[in-house]
């Protein structure tokens, strides 16, 4: 079977509140909008269906994330369109401490409807800088497996925001032969204007790959923490091919061109000639 060598996809930004229907309401006009401008693959950010307190994503957890992930799946089916979900909170059983936790999870539904991926999220936002103070631990289980998955026989791996800071994760993602790298993300203002351009830019570099980085904006209601924005979408040489703004819902959609990476690859085999230290 011969590769794909085009991919068009949408990159979804947007502003959620911790009223998770009205986020749903606006989720759901965003994918129809990537839908409707052709889009093969939907990226939504983290925490897409709400940012609220632990105790209400708990609740969301239970009551309202298999509905939503029921509804995703029919949509992916029904409008030939493979959607990453971003991230939700997974409910998950209680560990010896009896404590209930929860893990922040990336669910991939292909263009048929299948669920293709799974993944919880590895690196928690554990930090108390001037201004941005969370313990993402606290009530969020970290994952063990990194999220390497296929959408349209492209090979593809997904890591969750602060995941991106960590290169050997992306590393062992590209190790599996990954061409495209999905970052949903909720990065917080204060360390996006250093650091998120850089890295998503550092991590295309060095792993010869696309990154599509989808990301929240405005105040997170609970916490006050401002989100970066300029959700982007960047090819393999590093290069920023689109950018959303620091404070607009957008989706972004963009022809990826698979032949330009293989080739680039070719002529340019880095991976090839990496060396383990």
């Amino acid at each position: 079977m011969k590769k794909k060598t085009r991919l068009r996809i949408a990159c979804i930004q947007l502003n959620a509140s911790n009223n998770w229907k009205k986020n749903w309401t606006k989720v759901q006009k965003q994918l129809l909008q990537a839908v409707n401008a052709g889009a093969e693959v939907a990226l939504l950010p983290e925490n897409f269906i709400a940012r609220a307190t632990e105790s209400e994503m708990n609740q969301i957890a239970d009551k309202v994330v298999p509905r939503v992930l029921a509804a995703l799946q029919i949509f992916s089916k029904k409008n030939h369109i493979a959607v990453i979900s971003g991230s939700v909170p997974e409910k998950l059983g209680r560990q010896r401490s009896r404590k209930p936790q929860s893990a922040n999870t990336c669910s991939v539904f292909s263009s048929k409807g299948k669920i293709v991926l799974s993944y919880q999220k590895m690196h928690l936002f554990d930090v108390d800088l001037p201004g941005v103070s969370v313990q993402e631990s606290r009530s969020v289980r970290a994952g063990k497996q990194p999220g390497f998955f296929k959408v349209d026989g492209i090979a593809a791996g997904v890591g969750i925001c602060y995941d991106l800071r960590f290169p050997e994760y992306f590393r062992a993602l590209s190790q599996q032969g990954a061409e495209i790298l999905f970052v949903p993300a909720n990065f917080t203002a204060a360390t996006g204007e250093t650091a998120w351009e850089v890295l998503l830019r550092a991590r295309a570099i060095e792993n010869q790959c696309y990154v599509v980085a989808a990301g929240q904006w405005g105040r997170h209601p609970a916490s006050g923490i401002a989100s970066y924005g300029n959700s982007m979408v960047i090819d393999p040489l590093g290069r920023v091919m689109k950018r959303a703004s620091f404070a607009r819902s957008e989706v972004l959609i963009v022809d990826l061109d698979l032949k330009l990476l293989r080739d680039y690859r070719k002529c340019f085999p880095v991976l090839k000639h990496r060396k383990i230290l």
